[in-house]
């Protein structure tokens, strides 16, 4: 969907995920006024968050929106006479919505750089094996952010991205980033902030 219907602000949306997008996503278009359903696949969002904090995040929904259904696994999707879509789960259980938006993760998007050719090691999921340092299996060829399958997060392969830079050209042979306690916050309602 391109941003224009997107702001016309659909009646009724659904999400479908359990990530920061998906939580972010359901939260402005639930506060905007849209009749908004939130689908995850388990029991709660957020779950590799702190419990408490999951647990505080679905009070709130429960309490105020978005209409969040668990245990939702996708089994179709149909697209109606007027345009609506009806999202059917594996359980029977179905919500027909304006607008669907998925937000299932993320995968590395390495399949038509031919790494194989190089030789760059990958792991089982796709993501490009690298040591502390950024560096792959083949020198001079380096890996940082989502592809490497580290903290997903953008401040984070920003981050990683200058410690790199700093090594290769500016004389700095030992930088590189350390992955524990990084903070991080989900803009949903009601925020979240918290050290992974």
């Amino acid at each position: 969907m391109a941003s224009s219907p997107f702001l016309a602000l659909p009646e009724r949306v659904a999400v479908v995920g359990a990530g920061y997008i998906a939580v972010e996503l359901a939260g402005v278009i639930n506060g905007l006024g849209a009749k908004t359903h939130l689908f995850v696949r388990k029991h709660a969002p957020l779950r590799s968050f702190d419990p408490m904090i999951s647990e505080t995040l679905v009070e709130v929904m429960n309490a105020e929106g978005p209409q969040l259904h668990t245990n939702a696994i996708p089994k179709a999707v149909v697209k109606n006479a007027d345009g609506s879509l009806t999202l059917e789960l594996e359980d029977g259980r179905s919500e027909t919505v304006d607008c669907l938006i998925w937000a299932i993760g993320r995968e590395p998007a390495n399949d038509n750089i031919n790494l194989e050719a190089a030789g760059v090691k990958t792991n089982e999921k796709g993501y490009i094996v690298v040591d502390k340092y950024q560096n792959t299996n083949i020198e001079g060829i380096y890996a940082v952010g989502d592809n490497t399958g580290a903290v997903e997060l953008t401040p984070v392969a920003v981050a990683s991205g200058r410690r790199l830079s700093e090594r290769l050209f500016n004389n700095k042979p030992d930088e590189h980033l350390d992955y524990s306690n990084i903070p991080t916050v989900v803009f949903s309602h009601p925020p979240i902030g918290t050290v992974v």
